[in-house]
């Protein structure tokens, strides 16, 4: 699972708890690498349960915007309401990074990767650390029976990051005009004949 697909959107710090047996996690929520509020799963009656709280107001909105403009194509199955949406996109995002984070690191010493057939989390790996020659031997020893080699993926997945923040307009800071001073006195009548 991609974590590009999530972006601006991105979670930090993951951290594992347990109360009265049951596993619960809680991370940072960040939008373009800045904190913007935090998130929790919790595991209850064999449901998970996503408790969230973002800084600010603004940053609610904003979110809650982002997430209307998402494709329908982007879950699995099409969330029954916004509260849902809001619960699966965490879900998603947090397996995602979890996942990735995992991968980064048997990819930092081995080369992983999963063939066909293989269930979807289980990965293989070659004690050989990573080269695109390793994975040349692996793909003459598997042939076609590769399904994903882990180390290209996440090159991949790294290029798409960097393309996509390179992207992204830079917000610039907006000045603050008093009222009624020469820049805003004619402000709303040349906005309506604008309009007009």
């Amino acid at each position: 699972m991609s974590i590009s697909r999530f972006a601006p959107y991105a979670v930090n710090i993951l951290r594992v708890h347990f109360r009265a047996g049951l596993p619960w996690v809680a991370t940072e929520l960040l939008k373009d690498g800045q904190k913007i509020g935090n998130v929790r799963l919790e595991a209850e009656d064999g449901r998970t349960v996503v408790l969230y709280e973002f800084d600010s107001v603004r940053n609610e909105y904003e979110f809650r915007r982002h997430l209307s403009e998402l494709p329908q194509y982007f879950f699995e199955e099409l969330p029954a309401d916004t509260t849902s949406a809001i619960g699966l996109y965490f879900i998603e995002l947090i397996d995602a990074w979890h996942l990735q984070k995992s991968l980064e690191k048997l990819c930092s010493k081995h080369v992983v990767f999963r063939l066909k057939g293989d269930m979807q989390d289980c990965w293989r790996t070659s004690n050989k650390p990573w080269s695109p020659d390793v994975a040349k031997e692996l793909r003459a020893e598997f042939g076609s029976a590769i399904d994903v080699v882990a180390n290209e993926m996440l090159e991949l997945e790294a290029e798409k990051v960097a393309d996509l923040a390179g992207q992204r307009p830079v917000r610039t800071r907006r000045a603050r005009v008093a009222a009624n001073t020469p820049k805003t006195a004619g402000f709303p009548a040349s906005l309506a004949a604008a309009v007009a």
